[in-house]
């Protein structure tokens, strides 16, 4: 028997195009879509995960989310922003992820294929 690890529905806002300024100088911001992802939300190191981003989020706070949905993490480099979901009214953005293969024994999967994402509160500073 397979582990129950997806328990509940949350939502994610997905960027889904960059913003830019327009030629009045002002900011457009990208667009983005909502998905609803079967996930488990766990802790993750509360008060540790410390540190300053380049767009000036920081962090405090952290969980681990549990998707059987593939997540999308942030990306500095291609400039991509990652998935961002709100949890007991705090909002979050996805900054690390791992793939998960199924676990099997003996021909049984044990713990399904899902992703883990690294959800870092999100902060303006």
């Amino acid at each position: 028997m397979a582990i129950a690890l997806f328990n509940r529905k949350s939502t994610v806002t997905r960027t889904t195009s960059k913003g830019y300024i327009n030629d009045d100088e002002e900011y457009v911001s990208g667009s983005s879509s909502e998905i609803t992802i079967d996930c488990n939300i766990q802790p993750f190191r509360e008060g540790v995960n410390n540190f300053n981003s380049d767009t000036g989020y920081r962090t405090i706070s952290s969980i681990k989310v549990y998707s059987q949905q593939k997540l999308v993490a942030t990306d500095d480099t291609s400039k991509i922003v990652g998935d961002q979901l709100t949890y007991e009214g705090i909002e979050y953005f996805c900054k690390n992820l791992e793939r998960w293969d199924g676990q099997t024994s003996a021909g049984t999967s044990l713990i399904p294929e899902h992703w883990l994402g690294y959800f870092h509160k999100k902060d303006v500073s």
